[in-house]
């Protein structure tokens, strides 16, 4: 004998008596509530697999991703191209349900905003934390003559030296460049630009040219190994533990050039609700002495930034009144 509720109907009316059941249980109070988060985080990474954006985040996902940190799987999903703009539009334009983040650096990012207009408003992004500063450097080949920044000052400003080199038009060491003889007077005549800071040790190490700007992680070793001379900080006000005797450049009485640090940030949509966006902000920051990514520190001599929410919406607002400050357009043409 057949049992009557063994059918298609009498299935699909359990099943509506379930969907029913438990619709009135999430109107109960204190039941069936949304914990935030209570599913997977993306982070949206606009540059490629293996880049320094890319290594940072993957080392932060571990920790978000304990039971210490969020609690929830917390992914890293590339995106990259556009010079950054591809994956930041997308993550722009995510539900701003915290579900979705994206990490980018200023200025670069925002420059390339400035530069290339697309449409979306960088500047509506919602800060969450910045967990890291990396700073530049300026290095000269040893036998270039120029043992100290002030050294170097006066060789550009004498014509004894006249090229500089870092990387290409609107980038961030070109643009500490630019500023450098806007508003510090030193009077290099030359720019010589290359793809890449390793682009360019390799050019200052065979004396293609003598002095560059690079990032301060990036000529560690050849300076340890006596290959390169450090001569200056650039971004910081304070020198770095990983260069106890190298000034900074407001040491010399020069601008220290602040916007020109990447002030490693990540960001939510717009229109993220505040209070998911501070369990965000805490997270990531207390992410930051989650053991790989002090790992990342340590194997860069840095420090963590545990920088809010403010201070990524900060670093953004900076770099676009530089933008406008040195006409970036004329720079970057």
């Amino acid at each position: 004998m057949k049992n009557p509720f063994i059918n298609r109907r009498g299935v699909l009316q359990l099943g509506a008596g379930g969907l029913a059941f438990g619709a009135g249980l999430s109107a109960l109070p204190g039941l069936a509530q949304d914990k935030f988060p209570s599913n997977p985080i993306d982070i949206v990474v606009p540059f490629g697999v293996g880049g320094g954006t890319d290594i940072w985040l993957r080392a932060m996902s571990i920790g978000l991703s304990s039971k210490k940190g969020l609690g929830v799987p917390v992914n890293v999903r590339n995106v990259p191209g556009a010079g950054s703009l591809r994956g930041a539009g997308e993550g722009f334009t995510a539900d701003p349900d915290g579900y979705t983040l994206t990490g980018f650096n200023p200025p670069s990012t925002p420059w390339a905003w400035y530069l290339s207009r697309p449409p979306f408003d960088i500047t509506q992004f919602r800060g969450v934390s910045v967990y890291v500063r990396e700073p530049g450097i300026i290095v000269a080949h040893p036998d270039a003559g120029i043992d100290t920044f002030e050294q170097m000052i006066e060789a550009y400003n004498s014509g004894a030296k006249k090229i500089i080199a870092s990387q290409q038009k609107g980038t961030i060491w070109h643009i500490a460049a630019m500023l450098m003889k806007q508003r510090s007077d030193i009077n290099w005549e030359q720019y010589v630009s290359y793809k890449g800071t390793s682009d360019i040790i390799a050019a200052i190490l065979r004396r293609e040219v003598e002095v560059g700007i690079v990032t301060a992680s990036s000529a560690q070793d050849a300076v340890r190994d006596g290959k390169l001379k450090p001569l200056a900080i650039v971004g910081l006000n304070e020198r770095l533990a990983s260069y106890p005797d190298t000034p900074t450049m407001n040491e010399a009485g020069k601008d220290p050039l602040e916007v020109c640090v990447l002030r490693r940030s990540v960001y939510a949509p717009p229109g993220i609700d505040e209070e998911r966006r501070v369990i965000l902000e805490k997270a990531t920051i207390a992410a930051q002495d989650d053991t790989f990514m002090q790992a990342q520190y340590s194997s860069l001599s840095l420090e963590p930034a545990r920088g809010t929410g403010a201070e990524a919406d900060r670093a953004i607002a900076d770099a676009l009144a530089v933008a406008e400050e040195i006409d970036l357009k004329s720079i970057a043409t």
